[in-house]
């Protein structure tokens, strides 16, 4: 095996920066190793924060070489590649590009495609194939574009489904839209049923006093009530003084008498 190293760039403001997305490696015809049938399957690898990845591939034979598929955030780029034996750390940007084609792509047959499906994917998922377009030739490292516009990677499949394997971490969809006119009012439809009364809301703050009303007319005098009780009967009065009757004629006598016990008098 010979280790390989990925790194991938994008230009940026003075320079670069690393890139993101998924890298895939195929075969491009069966292998026979160790008594052992590998088929021209892809496999992938993600690039790290720093836009790398490191992988191990066996190196290629006469009649065969690795088909390397960068699936980037919009951008997508496939080589057909060599790759030597060598027990040194090679570098992805250093290997030689195949001189010739391979059988299987002359045919038409794709190492890789990408697939639209209506329908919103997650990881693990089942689907049937026949719900994806295209439809034909599904293979593991296919991708697939969901209704999100996530780009999903293909890892098995069987004569009628294929397995959801990992987020390839691109989404192909495009910015919102402008929005468009409103459309024209419908009928109004009929009221609803009436809801329950709400409950009693919190006392108000007391108003103000207000101002005086008009006086009112005088009212009709009342009946007459009945006569009260007599009531108890008083103290006797003290006793008055006895007066003399005395005419311009009295004796002087009767005048002394009546003077002396402090008797009034008085002339007719």
């Amino acid at each position: 095996m010979t280790r390989i190293r990925v790194s991938l760039q994008q230009p940026a403001s003075g320079g670069t920066t690393p890139e993101t997305g998924v890298v895939y490696f195929r075969p491009t015809r069966r292998l026979t190793i160790d008594k052992r049938i590998v088929v021209p399957r892809a496999f992938s690898g993600r690039l790290d924060a720093d836009g790398q990845l490191l992988v191990d591939l066996t190196p290629t034979g006469d009649d065969w070489c690795w088909e390397v598929h960068e699936e980037l955030p919009a951008y997508a780029f496939s080589r057909h590649v060599l790759v030597p034996q060598s027990d040194d750390i090679v570098d992805y940007a250093a290997l030689e590009e195949a001189a010739w084609a391979p059988a299987e792509c002359a045919s038409g047959m794709l190492a890789h495609s990408m697939r639209v499906i209506d329908a919103q994917l997650s990881a693990g998922d089942a689907i049937a194939i026949a719900d994806l377009k295209p439809s034909d030739r599904v293979g593991v490292g296919d991708t697939v574009v969901d209704s999100t516009g996530k780009v999903w990677l293909i890892a098995s499949v069987t004569a009628t489904t294929a397995t959801v394997g990992i987020d390839t971490g691109v989404s192909l969809k495009g910015a919102d839209g402008i929005q468009g006119k409103d459309g024209e009012k419908g009928e109004k439809g009929e009221p609803g049923e009436k809801g329950e009364p709400g409950k009693d809301g919190a006392d108000g703050e007391k108003g103000e006093k207000g101002d005086p009303g008009e006086k009112g007319e005088q009212g009709t005098p009342g009946e007459k009530g009945a006569d009260g009780k007599d009531g108890e009967q008083g103290p006797a009065g003290k006793d008055g003084i006895q007066a003399i009757q005395a005419s311009d004629e009295a004796d002087a006598t009767t005048k002394s008498a009546a003077d002396s016990a402090n008797l009034y008098w008085w002339t007719a």
